[in-house]
C-alpha cells in the first residue's frame, strides 16, 4: 500500500502525456463546427486529469508540511508542481473559451429536444398559496426545508436578492457577445458557489442527473436539453409572479419539487454541467400572467421551462407568460 501514491502519480503523469496541451491549443483554432463538441469533450477529460493530478500534489504537500524532517527544497518543489498544474488548467480553460466564442451561436445553451424527468416535477397543485411564498417560521432562512405543519404564509418579497453572490455576468440576454441567440443571462462564479432563492417561491422542478463538472460544448444532457442539472421555480416579488430557471448546476441540489422556499434559502451549488464550457449558471426569467396554482398545473403537463414561449424567439410571449431579461428584472 505504501507504493499506491507513487503508482497514482505515475498513472496520472502517463495519462497527461498522451494529450499534449500544445496540440489541443492548435486544434481549437482550426477545428470545424461539426468536430468542435468532440474536441471540447477531449479538453474536458484532460482538465479532469489535471485536476486530479493537482489534488494529488496538494495531498503530497500537506503530508510533507506535517513532517518536521522534510527538506525545505522538497516543499518548494511541491509548491512549484502545484503552480505548474494551475498554469496548465488555465491554458485548458482558455482553449474551451476559444471554442465557445467560435461556436456558441451553433451550440447555444438550451435547445428543443430531450426528455424531462417527470418524477422531478411538482407532484400536485392543491392548496397552493396565491404566489408560492410559504416558509416555516422556526427554520433559518439559509436552510430550505419541506413543510410538515407549523407553516406560515409569507408576503411577496419586496425586491430580489442575487441568486449567486459575487458572480459576474459573462453573457447577457438575447444575444451572445460574439453573436447568436441567447435566451438567458450567464453568471460566472467558481465551481460550488452558493445559489440561493432570489425571492419567496415554489420549486417546480429540480433534477441532478449528471456530475457537477462534466460540461463541454454540445453536451446536450439534462432538462431542458443542454441544461445539465437544473431547477425551475416560481418567484413572487412586489406583486408579480415569475418563473426562474437555473441551469448547469452541480449535482448538489438541496431542494425538491413541491418545496416552498423563502428568500435566501440555499437551493443548490453552482456547477459546470450540460452544454457548458466553464463554471457558470444560466438564468432565464418568464413573467407570468397566471397565479401559482395555474402555473403549477400547466408545468405539470410537460415540465415546460419556457411556459409556452418556446426556444427560438427572444422576448417571446404566450398565454402563460412572457420572456424578460433577468438583468432588468433583478
Amino acid at each position: 500500500m505504501k507504493f499506491l501514491p507513487t503508482l497514482i502519480c505515475l498513472f496520472l503523469s502517463a495519462s497527461l502525456s498522451t494529450v499534449p496541451i500544445d496540440h489541443l491549443e492548435n486544434q481549437v483554432k482550426t477545428v470545424s463546427s461539426a468536430d468542435a463538441p468532440a474536441l471540447s469533450k477531449k479538453i474536458r477529460r484532460t482538465q479532469d486529469i489535471w485536476i486530479r493530478y493537482q489534488d494529488y500534489q496538494e495531498i503530497v504537500l500537506h503530508r510533507h508540511l506535517a513532517d518536521p524532517e522534510t527538506n525545505p527544497k522538497t516543499i518548494r518543489s511541491d509548491r512549484q508542481a502545484i503552480r505548474a498544474c494551475s498554469r496548465q488548467l488555465e491554458r485548458l480553460t482558455d482553449a474551451q473559451a476559444i471554442l465557445e466564442k467560435r461556436f456558441q451561436a451553433q451550440y447555444r445553451d438550451i435547445k428543443p429536444g430531450g426528455q424531462a424527468n417527470m418524477d422531478r416535477v411538482i407532484p400536485g397543485d392543491h392548496d397552493l398559496p396565491s404566489f408560492g411564498g410559504i416558509y416555516r417560521k422556526q427554520k433559518p432562512a439559509s436552510d430550505a426545508c419541506l413543510l410538515e405543519g407549523d407553516e406560515d404564509v409569507g408576503e411577496y418579497s419586496l425586491s430580489w436578492i442575487p441568486y449567486i453572490e459575487r458572480g459576474t455576468i459573462s453573457a447577457g440576454t438575447w444575444a451572445y457577445p460574439s453573436g447568436g441567440m441567447h435566451l438567458g443571462m450567464d453568471v460566472a462564479a467558481p465551481l460550488m458557489s452558493r445559489i440561493v432563492a432570489g425571492a419567496n417561491g415554489l420549486i417546480l422542478y429540480a433534477d441532478d442527473p449528471v456530475p457537477s463538472n462534466c460540461g463541454y460544448l454540445g453536451n446536450y444532457c439534462g432538462w431542458p436539453y443542454g441544461g445539465g442539472n437544473t431547477i425551475c421555480m416560481l418567484a413572487a416579488v412586489n406583486g408579480k409572479l415569475y418563473a426562474v430557471s437555473l441551469c448547469h448546476l452541480s449535482n448538489q441540489i438541496l431542494v425538491v419539487p413541491g418545496q416552498q422556499v423563502h428568500q435566501g434559502d440555499l437551493l443548490a451549488y453552482s456547477g459546470n454541467s450540460g452544454n457548458s464550457t466553464g463554471p457558470h449558471t444560466h438564468i432565464e426569467v418568464i413573467e407570468l400572467k397566471t397565479d401559482a396554482a395555474q402555473a403549477a398545473a400547466y408545468f405539470r403537463q410537460g415540465a415546460d421551462f419556457s411556459f409556452g414561449c418556446g426556444w427560438d424567439t427572444p422576448a417571446a410571449c404566450s398565454a402563460i407568460g412572457c420572456r424578460v431579461r433577468p438583468e432588468e428584472v433583478f
